[in-house]
């Protein structure tokens, strides 16, 4: 797992906090009823307020703050894993069991 370090970690924040700055909540005064809406613009801007000018902040493009892995890779984590249990007893599936006598399954 590589973390992504662009502009720093405080810039992987805001995308993936991304994904969910469309959504908009909303309750009724009068009713107590609670309900979410999708905005049509992000409310997650780049840079943080403060740091630049109103009219240089940008919405953040959505992004995980790590690299996905392919379906066919073994990631290098679970293989260092692998390797720290090495006589780790095999998993028992469905077939290896003995049936139980006088069940039928």
């Amino acid at each position: 797992m590589t973390i992504r370090s662009t502009c720093g970690l405080k810039e992987n924040f805001y995308g993936f906090a991304a994904y969910f700055g469309k959504t908009q909540r909303i309750e009724n005064q009068f009713t107590r009823t609670i309900y979410a809406k999708e905005n049509e613009a992000s409310t997650v801007l780049w840079p943080p307020e403060g740091k630049s000018k109103a009219s240089e902040r940008k919405p953040v493009k959505p992004a995980f703050p790590f690299d996905m892995v392919a379906t066919g890779e073994t990631p290098e984590y679970i293989v260092r894993l692998n390797a720290c249990e090495p006589n780790k007893r095999p998993r028992k599936t469905r077939s290896s069991r003995k049936p139980i006598p006088g069940r039928q399954c």
